[in-house]
């Protein structure tokens, strides 16, 4: 039995991911695929637009046979440590032959020399890189001049799909992992495009078209339209980081200085500017912003501000082990042995039903999985309708099966 593993934030899925899922089984010979997908909030700093359980159903419907969640404080992080959670977590299943991920280089020989590069990083590449970072370049812009002058075509590393490509390849290098690494070339628009007019365009465009309360259906077909548009109705999405501006402002007033010096991502100073930044998300963004820090840095800064996600406690859990179980989101009916197999290889304990957590949980295993809990609690307080801003609906139900 061949399983394949896909790391991905499926915000929302769409016919590129149903694409990668069929071409990774297809290509690969897999009986299988499990997919770690990011839980509510993701790694560009935002909300999900859809729920995970939503999106985990969208993919089961479409392809995967199993989906497994990254909790929050990785699915929020650098695309390094996000990468690395969720390589170790398809490691940890112990069941994992493949992790498959999509790039727009396409070829994972150009992609496996930096990995190892960085793995290793020499002492005249970070000297290069602090060098560019004072200079006043954002940490991509430095990096890849630093790449440069170190032999490599640091323009790769433009496409933000090749960046997580080569953070697989490192993560897979320093796990000392027997998992096999296979990339396809990224059809359609880029992973930031907001182009409507791809065969497969972008999540990026899709959030977009939802943003602006058009139809999507073009660009997701009837079946994954018809199944968006009935969470719409039902009034539990779609959901941006504009819906949580009250909440955040209030984060930033109650925290004070030393609070937001204390958060996840806040750097240098920057305490100041967010204090003293007006109310509005997209100015606040704005006013943030420096030429040395992206938009999306500002953004994860953010979402550690809404979420009290210190500086601390993420630093504990990158140093112990990082994610300490594996929660399962929900599976085909006919990859239940797929599940049993997991939990007699699996080097975690397997969350199936939430209400077993505190059975089978360490204390501070189970203090990581009630933080997490709370952090899905704060994503429902954007449902548009206020009756679904429900707490701890996790535990209203068991794990979703699929025929």
């Amino acid at each position: 039995m061949k399983i394949a593993g896909i790391i991905a934030e499926y915000n929302p899925f769409h016919k590129g991911h149903e694409y990668h899922i069929k071409e990774t089984k297809e290509r690969l010979g897999a009986d299988f695929v499990i997919v770690a997908m990011s839980g509510n909030f993701v790694q560009r700093g935002e909300p999900a637009v859809f729920d995970k359980y939503a999106r985990a159903e969208a993919a089961l419907k479409h392809g995967a046979d199993m989906v497994m969640e990254i909790p929050t404080l990785f699915s929020s992080s650098t695309a390094e440590f996000f990468a690395f959670a969720g390589v170790k977590l398809l490691s940890d299943t112990g069941i994992v032959d493949f992790i498959s991920f999509g790039s727009e280089s396409g070829n994972i020989e150009e992609l496996k020399p930096i990995a190892d590069f960085f793995v290793n990083e020499p002492d005249s590449y970070k000297e290069s890189l602090k060098k560019h970072l004072k200079e006043g370049l954002s940490f991509p812009a430095a990096r890849q001049k630093a790449l440069d002058e170190a032999g490599f075509n640091g323009k790769i590393l433009d496409e933000p799909n090749n960046i997580l490509g080569a953070e697989y390849l490192k993560a897979l290098i320093k796990l000392k992992s027997s998992i096999v690494p296979f990339t396809i070339k990224r059809e359609g628009s880029g992973y930031n495009s907001v182009d409507e007019t791809e065969i497969f365009p972008s999540a990026a465009a899709i959030r977009k078209i939802y943003a602006e309360g058009k139809s999507a259906e073009p660009f997701l077909g009837k079946d994954l339209f018809e199944f968006y548009n009935g969470l719409i109705k039902n009034g539990e999405g779609p959901i941006f980081l504009k819906d949580f501006e009250p909440y955040i402002n209030f984060r930033i007033r109650n925290l004070g200085k030393e609070g937001i010096e204390s958060m996840e991502d806040v750097t240098e100073g920057l305490e100041n500017r967010i204090i003293a930044s007006p109310w509005d998300i997209e100015e606040k963004i704005d006013f943030i912003k420096t030429k040395r820090y992206t938009r999306t840095k500002i953004q994860r800064m953010l979402i550690h501000i809404l979420l009290g996600i210190e500086k601390d406690y993420a630093s504990f859990w990158r140093q112990n082990g990082y994610v300490p179980y594996i929660k399962v989101l929900g599976f085909r009916e006919d990859a239940e042995k797929l599940l049993n197999e997991m939990k007699e290889n699996s080097k975690l304990p397997v969350i199936v039903n939430l209400r077993d957590a505190h059975k089978i949980l360490g204390r501070k295993e189970r203090e990581f999985f009630e933080k997490d809990m709370v952090f899905d609690d704060i994503y429902r307080l954007a449902c548009p309708d206020p009756n679904k801003r429900e707490i701890e609906k996790d535990y209203s139900g068991r794990v979703m099966k699929l025929l």
